[in-house]
């Protein structure tokens, strides 16, 4: 994983999301988004400072509303788990 979170996440965001965004508006979140966001480490924000972890969540954001809304909802439901007994 070579570079920041956050220049993962841009890169990301605007070579993979933004080109699509309007087509996945359409029709379905292509499987690929979610995976390159989970090879890019993007699918944990652990660690991360808060200015860090907003500055993720917007290029994500950025690049396509369908892919932000699905993987950011994931991120509560990981938390409740990890802090699960």
């Amino acid at each position: 994983m070579v570079g920041t979170v956050i220049d993962r996440a841009e890169r990301i965001a605007d070579e993979l999301l933004f080109p699509v965004a309007q087509d996945v508006d359409r029709s379905t979140i292509p499987a690929a988004h979610f995976t390159a966001l989970a090879e890019a480490g993007l699918f944990s924000l652990d660690g991360l400072t808060a200015s860090e972890a907003r500055r993720t969540i917007a290029a994500v954001a950025g690049g396509c509303g369908a892919t932000f809304f699905v993987w950011v909802q994931h991120h509560g439901v990981r938390r409740t788990l990890n802090a699960s007994g």
